[in-house]
Order: C-alpha cells, then structure tokens, then sequence
C-alpha cells in the first residue's frame, strides 16, 4: 500500500517513507496492547476499542481533493458516508432488472405518447376532410355556372381534396368487403382463427389478382361477420324447427371434458345435448356442469335443465 501511494508523483499524495512511518506507528501500538492483552481494565479495553475503530478508518484510497473534483452529488454523498466511522455504504453492481423493467416502462409511455399524436393527427385530417366537403357542395351550384371564376374555384377544391385523400391513404383500411356466409362456415368448420384467417384471404385475393390495399381484410371485420354469420344460422335453425315442429322427440346426452374457454390448456366437464326427431339430429347445447356433491344422475339434471 505505501508502494502504490508513492509511486505518483502528485503532491498530495504521501510519499513512502511517510507511509512506513505512520504503518510502524500503528505495528508498534499494536504489540503493546498484545503484550497487554491479559490486563483486563477499563483502560486496556478502551485502548483496544479505539484501535479497532482507527484499524478500520486507516486507508481512505481517494484524492486529497476528491471532493472539489467529483461533478455528481451522488458520488459526493457515497464518499462523505465512507469517511465516516464504520464505512456507511458500499458499492454494488447494476440491477439489470430494473433496468430492464425501466427501459421497459419509458419505452411503453413513448408508444403510448406515438398512438395519441397518430389520433390526434388523425382527427385533424378528418375535420379538414369535413371542411372541404362541406365547400364543395356549398359552391356546387356557383361552379355549375359556365365562368372563369367557377372553374377557378372548382379546381382548387378538387386539388384540395385530393390532396387530403392521399394523404389519409396511409391510414385507412380498405373498405371493400368480399366476406359471404359460405367463406364464414369454412373458417368456422375448420377452426381457422381470425389471425389465420387474415394471412390466408390475403394470399388468395393477392392470388387472383385483386389489390389487398382496398379489401376489407383484418381481425376485426372477420370476426363481426362470423358473429353475424352465427347469429343468423341459428337463428334460421330455430325458425326451421318451429315450422316443422315434431310430435316427439328423443334427446341424448352424455358428460366429456372439452377445452376450457377461458382458461387455457384446461379442461371442463360439459354436458352435450342432442335431439333427435324425423331422421334429423340438432345440438341443443353443451352446458358446463356444475359440482354437485347429490350423485352423478343429479349432476346431469342439473346440466340439462
């Protein structure tokens, strides 16, 4: 240690022989009190205490002047708290997690604070949009005038308009929809998810050589026209089946556990119910079964009914 001190040539560090001196100092202090050590008294005790506290405050490694030096206040306050007696404080690594967890967080206000100067932005063109519709037809009558006038300001508001359509090309979606019941009954016969749904419409369109950019083709609508779709079929069963209501019929039914619907990879015991009447079979339902600690026939009739 008085090696590293000396080999600087700045002056406020000490220099090797004051290094010896002070460590001989304390050497020596310390085989008195060893030679002490069976005096048990309140002062031989004492003396003890104080060299163990000036054992553990001896080496301060930082500059003389590292205080006027240092520029951040952390690293002020870190030193003071070292210099005092015990050594308060200590050094630690980086939390990678909560610097993860922090840059995770500022990165969501930044998309969050993107989304509402997209709306907001949005809207803006949506009233300009409205303005300049709104002139077009209020100077519709003036325009239908023969004059150098009317045509002036018929063009100007066509540039106008066109300029704003082009300018919301990029954010709106296309509006032509091509859905038909029979596309929703395949995507529902096979388990197709609006998400597959999307990927596979669109390699077909694009196929067939229509323009995706002004086809209806997202989550949202696929899945409002199978809403739709399955409204109205069943709809349309129940109708068929109070026109041709039967005298009697048969209903079967049998518990199995099927997939959960909220939970995923869980399974729940659903009772399905079929009836049966004139050569045709209709699904009633499949009610899940509530736990039921009066029997098993019980806990069947419960789902039925």
């Amino acid at each position: 240690m008085p090696h590293f001190l000396g080999e600087s040539k700045d002056s406020n560090k000490q220099a090797i022989p004051h290094c010896v001196e002070k460590i001989m100092k304390m050497y020596n202090y310390w085989r008195n009190l060893q030679k002490s050590a069976c005096r048990r008294s309140e002062t031989q005790e004492e003396n003890e205490r104080n060299f163990i506290s000036d054992l553990n405050n001896l080496f301060d490694i930082a500059h003389t002047n590292a205080l006027e030096i240092m520029k951040i206040e952390e690293d002020r306050k870190f030193l003071l708290s070292q210099r005092e007696p015990g050594r308060r404080g200590c050094l630690m690594g980086i939390d990678m997690k909560l610097e993860k967890r922090e840059e995770s967080v500022l990165l969501r206000v930044i998309e969050q604070e993107n989304r509402r100067a997209k709306a907001h932005h949005s809207s803006e063109i949506d009233d300009t949009f409205m303005d300049s519709s709104e002139e077009s037809s209020g100077t519709k009558d003036i325009s239908d005038q023969p004059g150098p006038s009317s045509n002036i300001v018929q063009s100007s508001l066509e540039e106008n308009i066109n300029a704003l359509i082009e300018l919301r090309m990029g954010i709106v979606r296309g509006r032509k929809c091509f859905l038909t019941p029979k596309i929703m009954a395949v995507l529902d016969r096979f388990h197709i998810s609006q998400r597959s749904a999307v990927f596979i419409l669109e390699a077909v369109a694009e196929s067939l050589g229509h323009n995706t950019d002004e086809l209806a083709i997202n989550r949202n609508t696929i899945q409002r026209y199978r809403e739709d779709f399955r409204k109205m079929k069943a709809t349309r069963i129940k109708e068929l089946f109070k026109e041709n209501e039967p005298s009697f019929a048969c209903v079967h039914w049998d518990s199995k556990l099927l997939p959960a619907l909220n939970v995923r990879d869980l399974k729940s015991e659903r009772l399905p119910s079929i009836i049966t009447y004139k050569d045709e079979e209709k699904l009633l339902g499949v009610p899940k079964l509530e736990k039921i600690l009066q029997g098993r026939s019980k806990l069947w009739l419960s789902g039925m009914f």
